[in-house]
């Protein structure tokens, strides 16, 4: 709305807004307030979802040092954000084997780290650990072995997973 004067602009907060004297008194009513502004947030998120339906495509961006398991060039990719001592990441680990497995060619995994450090204290050494494994060729192996053993990722445990797959440590 466009006003001419500051007196009109006066007017307009004054017969707009709340003051606080009426919210002191009771005139002012929080829980409408509350719900416009909870489907304001609804809206807003739905935006979003709309624009990715519209779309069809969330970009996160993958370089070319990124963990690929899969075909590279597959037509549907699944990037996990992923932390090695998280047990819900080490939970979902099989039914990613089985989608690579049943859409061979179709899929390909990108693991990216994503350590959750308040709350696993370990999952930044066995990131840097699996990092050293890249470096030697052994990425996907040495994951695959700290999902299998997420109770035991200390210095010492993640020194054995590099020479059991014949690392450098």
């Amino acid at each position: 709305k466009k006003f001419n004067t500051a007196d009109s602009l006066k007017q307009h907060q004054k017969d707009a807004h709340a003051t606080v004297a009426e919210v002191k008194a009771g005139g002012f009513d929080f829980k409408k307030i509350a719900i416009i502004g909870i489907v304001v947030l609804i809206f807003a998120g739905l935006g979003y979802t709309v624009k990715w339906a519209l779309t069809g495509k969330v970009v996160v961006p993958i370089t070319e040092s990124e963990h690929i398991r899969g075909a590279v060039d597959a037509e549907v990719t699944i990037v996990e954000f992923s932390d090695f001592q998280c047990p819900f990441c080490g939970k979902v680990q099989p039914t990613l084997e089985q989608v690579l497995e049943n859409y061979n060619g179709s899929v390909r995994l990108i693991f990216k780290h994503f350590p959750l450090t308040q709350i696993h204290p370990y999952s930044i050494k066995a990131g840097e650990a699996s990092e050293c494994a890249d470096e030697q060729g052994k990425f996907w192996e040495y994951h695959d072995l700290l999902f299998k053993n997420q109770n035991a990722l200390g210095i010492a445990d993640l020194k054995d997973y590099a020479s059991q797959l014949g690392l450098d440590t």
